[in-house]
Order: C-alpha cells, then structure tokens, then sequence
C-alpha cells in the first residue's frame, strides 16, 4: 500500500492539471527521491564478522559505492558494547589474481591489531533505503519530506513543458506559457526547501567559502609589486 500514497502525496503536491506530465513521471520522480533521501539519510544494517587472515571481510549486505562502516563492535560481548576507535580499524583493496580460482579485485576490513582467527566483531553499516511494493524503509515522518522532492522533480518536467510552447504563428492565438513555467519552476524551488527543513539540511552547506586577502611582500628584485605595494615602512628597506 505504500507505493500509491507516495504517488497520491507527489501528485497533489505537484498539481498537474494541464496535464503536461508523462507516463510514468510519477514513479520515476519518486525513485529518484528515494536515492536522494537514502544519501541524506541512509539506513542502517548490522552483521557479525568473523575474522579470517587478520582481517573481517566486508558484511555479506554491503552495497558497493554506497554502504560505509558506521561502527564495529570488538571485541562482542561486552556491557557497555566496545566500539573500535577510527584509528583501529581502515579499508584496504586487494588486488584481483589470476591464481585457480581467480579472486577479482575487492576490498575488506581491517583492523590494525589483527585479531585471533575466527574472532567475531559486529558491523554497523549504511545502505539504501527501500521502497517498493513489498518493502518501505522511509521513516513514517519523512514520507511528506520525501515526496516534496518527488514533486520539486515534477514541477521541473511540467514547467519545462510550458516553455517549450512559447512560439505561436497567430500573435491572437498566442497563450502567455511564461507565466506558469515560472510559476512551476518557483513551486518546486518551495517544495525543496520544503524538503530541506524537515530534515534540517542546510543546502548551502557545499557552498565554497572564501574572502578577500591583501598580500603584502616584496617583489623579487626588493621593491613594491604592481598591485600590491608594500606600505611605506616597508619599501625603505
């Protein structure tokens, strides 16, 4: 039942009544929603390792380009749980070999001080976040975040479809396409921010910092630069 409330939401919040969607925009905006909010915030998975040649492997659910180590519990067993310190553990990438049988390329968990053969430790993990038929991973208070972003995606399609009807051979026949390609493109620039506030993101935080600096030094022969001079307690010497 999941999948048509999330259609149902989008598309009102889209409001599409001239139509302008295709086929299958609706589906298609939703599992691109889905990706975004699984980088926003992605799920967790936990599973148990056992150490073989000093290293643990990677956890069988590991979802390569995506999942990244959360924590790992060593040893297990212990009240309060023992979480490994950044340092104690790393990523490391084995190269593939043409031995029988050939072993491709992959890479494992490895900790720093190897363990025992056979020793356990738990993983904590990130992978993609479900929605399907079957299966919703998207956390109940995050479903109207989510299909914000759906509809910031239709309200992209509808509005490119207005301007791309903005030519007319009869100036009387002519409609002002403008106006609602505005219109849409500023809906779904809202329904983004929309997005953006329920889940606290700010989305300037990649935005490139920088400022102004004054540089002052000496040129290579001693003297004042050309549009930095030196002040003149400086150029004296």
């Amino acid at each position: 039942m999941a999948i048509p409330l999330y259609r149902e939401l989008a598309g009102q919040l889209a409001n599409d009544p001239g139509g302008k969607l295709k086929a299958g925009s609706v589906d298609a905006a939703i599992a691109a929603a889905v990706i975004r909010y699984s980088d926003d915030r992605p799920d967790s998975a936990i599973e148990m390792l056992s150490a073989s040649d000093g290293g643990l492997g990677l956890p069988e659910g590991w979802q390569e380009g995506f999942s990244r180590v959360v924590k790992i519990e060593y040893p297990i067993g212990h009240r309060p749980p023992t979480y490994l310190k950044p340092e104690d553990w790393f990523m490391y990438t084995l190269p593939a070999t043409t031995g029988t049988p050939p072993v491709a390329e992959h890479t494992t968990i490895e900790l720093v001080a190897s363990p025992p053969e056979g020793a356990n430790a738990q993983c904590i993990y990130t992978v993609k976040r479900l929605l399907d038929a079957n299966r919703d991973t998207i956390p109940s208070k995050h479903m109207e975040a989510l299909c914000c972003w759906a509809a910031a995606l239709l309200c992209d399609e509808i509005s490119a479809a207005y301007s791309a009807n903005t030519d007319s051979t009869i100036q009387a026949d002519s409609v002002d396409q403008t106006s609602p390609a505005r219109s849409y493109a500023q809906r779904a620039n809202t329904l983004r921010n929309r997005y953006y506030d329920a889940l606290g993101i700010d989305p300037k935080k990649t935005a490139a910092a920088g400022c102004d600096v004054s540089f002052r030094d000496k040129n290579s022969l001693g003297g004042s630069r050309l549009t930095h001079p030196l002040p003149w307690w400086q150029g004296r010497g």
